[in-house]
């Protein structure tokens, strides 16, 4: 006869170098077996929540109430409870993240067990990990799960498993784990295996945790964000015994997990008692009897749920209060900067509680509010109406970036994702794109000119006609060291090759600009701006570096480059540095309301008169913004889309016309239009 087995179950939580016990996200549930009348399932549900955000707790429980309420009404096999529960949680965050912006987007891992008899079936989907310690032997499940590489994916077959939300449908991976007493079984996120090594795993997994985990485990998490729960498998003490396993008490003031939108199940009958001597009663006293009990049950169910409702309606009211308290308090604080940090930290309790309450009409319009004020202190100038004038059905269109140039009623496009270079006419009055057709592509791999077959294009520059390049044309350069000119009044009949000087010395040419005639290639592998000058129109002469060598400027990092007689270079981390002469300039970014996150592209306007300075743009996409910054470097202003618009988190290029007050745009695999609001006098 088998062993009868006991688990003892402890959750935790480390959350800025916290120990945590019990926490919410790792929570043990019961419910009344659906394969034996009497005896009780024990859930162990572990819930790791990734977002840009803090994640505020109602998530949790909203996720473990649809998880926990699916399999408990489930009437099938406890795999089909399990995945009927995977299901209801999926739906909940799929339906969260469409109502959410891309900061609050949420990817989910989730994993249970449930404990029967001498066997433990688990159920996993997303950034979590199981680890078991038999018999002095470490394993994990899944064996090579992909969430244990950097970014979820697994080198061995570059495929990555979904995480809960992350598509219409989830398929847990299911696993079942015989267990023998003195087994030990962590179920834990997938950054506690990753922050460890396999004996540190194996030493903790060996001590017993009753009273200990937090001393053994806790030292070794302090730097990670953990949640997990420990199982420890105990033998059953002989029947009739008074000793009881060791169970460790919850701390002080710590709730106890319960069940959440549970009930039992429709077969489901109380344990039976010993049976005494009884009465004979009548037919009639037995039938009243069955009628009450199921009344008794579902009044009791009700009950528990007006209590669930009743507790719920209050932590929302409570989040709606401390939103609106936030709010007020930032309003009357009278420093800009401290009101913008006030401001925002009211901002995140009010999405915090749109996350719980998508639809509630007093959070919406206090985020609105909120929003509102945080334009009018951070200068922005929102975009209301966008115009879509040309979806372009090209390959990579929307995972690349691309160049946009218009130079009066044309507009010409590079998609570096597919190398091709569209010429694009405007209407008369410049607010309509003509339809693509057979002219309108003008270059792409695989055309052959002057003997050289074309493979990737680099960049491309409008070049205007003055006394070195006779005609206006655009100009594209050829990775393989050429440039291609192209004359819109001859069209791709009229298109020339023309070579440049020491190509075969570049490393990665990544943009390319003009000025007075003279061309500019930046190589940030070389951390050099090589500057060519034209000799009868070409460019054959070897270049000279516009910055001095003894400088020491480091172009590593450089993402885009601009020309206006100085130099503008943007990085990767948000600087731009200004040079004039090979000479670097100041360029302050004074006033700037927060640091770019994710800069792409740079495009700076000439002067117009003393009246109408130009002005220096930087599309920041990681923020949905495009910055104007004087040449100083004084931050002006920012232009954004609608709160609801994530159109600016998808740019891909864009190009300010400021004498007739244009802004277009590439984004998600269109061509956008839009008016530039006037400046504040």
């Amino acid at each position: 006869m088998e062993p009868q087995l006991i688990a003892i179950f402890e959750g935790f939580a480390v959350r800025s170098g916290n120990w945590l016990r019990n926490p919410g996200n790792a929570r043990l549930v019961e419910y009344t077996s659906r394969l034996e009348r009497g005896k009780r399932d024990k859930l162990a549900l572990v819930i790791e929540v990734l977002s840009a955000v803090p994640v505020p707790t109602i998530i949790y429980d909203r996720i473990l109430a649809a998880f926990s309420g699916a399999y408990s009404r489930s009437d099938g096999t406890l795999t089909q409870a399990l995945r009927e529960g995977y299901d209801s949680a999926n739906d909940l965050i799929c339906d969260i993240n469409r109502r959410a912006d891309e900061a609050h987007q949420l990817m989910v891992g989730l994993q249970a067990a449930v404990v029967q008899d001498a066997e433990l079936l688990l159920a996993q989907a997303g950034p979590v990990v199981a680890v078991l310690l038999h018999d002095g032997l470490l394993s994990f499940e899944p064996n090579d799960s992909p969430w244990m590489y950097p970014a979820g994916v697994n080198p061995a077959n570059e495929q990555r498993d979904l995480a809960v939300g992350e598509a219409g449908q989830v398929e847990p991976h299911f696993s079942r784990v015989r267990l023998t007493p003195g087994d030990s079984l962590l179920l834990c996120n997938a950054a506690v295996t990753a922050a460890l090594t396999d004996e540190q795993l194996g030493k903790v997994l060996a001590s017993s945790h009753q009273g200990a985990l937090a001393a053994v485990f806790g030292p070794l998490l302090y730097q990670v964000d953990a949640v997990g729960m420990m199982i420890t498998i105990a033998q059953s003490p002989p029947k009739g015994s008074q000793e009881t396993p060791a169970v460790q008490p919850l701390p002080q003031g710590a709730p106890a997990a319960e069940p959440v939108g549970s009930a039992p199940d429709d077969d489901s009958a109380p344990t039976m008692l010993p049976r005494k001597p009884a009465k004979i009663v009548g037919g009639s006293v037995l039938l009243l009897t069955a009628l009450l009990i199921p009344l008794v049950l579902m009044v009791m169910i009700i009950a528990a749920r007006l209590q669930y409702d009743r507790l719920r309606r209050q932590e929302f009211n409570q989040l709606r209060t401390s939103a609106q308290v936030q709010y007020e308090t930032a309003l009357a604080v009278d420093d800009p900067l401290a009101q913008r940090r006030a401001m925002n930290a009211a901002l995140q309790r009010t999405e915090e509680g749109l996350l719980a309450l998508p639809e509630d009409e007093e959070l919406l319009s206090l985020r609105q509010r909120i929003i509102n004020r945080l334009d009018t202190i951070n200068n922005v100038s929102r975009l209301y109406r966008l115009t879509k004038l040309l979806e372009i059905d090209d390959p990579a269109m929307a995972d690349s970036t691309s160049r946009v140039i218009v130079a009066g009623s044309e507009l010409f496009l590079l998609n570096r994702g597919s190398n091709r270079v569209y010429h694009l006419q405007l209407n008369e009055s410049g607010d309509q794109l003509q339809p693509v057709d057979e002219n309108s592509l003008i270059l792409q791999p695989g055309q052959q000119l002057s003997g050289i077959e074309i493979s990737k294009i680099v960049d491309i520059v409008w070049m205007d006609a003055d006394v070195f390049v006779r005609h206006s044309q655009l100009m594209a350069l050829e990775r393989s060291g050429s440039l291609v000119a192209y004359d819109s009044q001859t069209g791709i009949q009229g298109m020339s090759l023309m070579p440049v000087g020491d190509s075969d010395l570049w490393l990665g040419p990544q943009t390319i600009g003009k000025y007075e005639g003279n061309l500019y290639i930046l190589d940030p592998l070389q951390s050099r701006i090589l500057k060519y000058v034209p000799v009868d129109g070409a460019y054959t002469l070897p270049p000279t570096d516009y910055l001095d060598p003894m400088l020491g400027i480091d172009l590593t990092g450089v993402v885009d480059m601009a020309i206006d007689g100085n130099i503008y270079v943007l990085y990767v981390d948000g600087r731009v540095l200004k040079f004039l002469e090979g000479n670097q300039q100041p360029f302050t970014m004074n006033g700037l309301p927060s640091e770019m996150t994710s800069p792409l592209a740079l495009c700076v306007t000439n002067d117009i008169s003393p009246e109408q300075p130009g002005y220096v743009y930087v599309a920041d996409t990681g923020s949905g913004r495009i910055l104007q910054f004087d040449k100083a470097g004084n931050y002006i202003r920012q232009f954004m889309a609608n709160p609801d618009d994530d159109t600016l988190y998808d740019l891909q290029a864009f190009y300010v016309d400021e004498p007739t007050g244009r802004l277009f745009m590439v984004a998600d695999g269109a061509i956008w239009l839009t008016t530039l609001p006037p400046l504040a006098s």
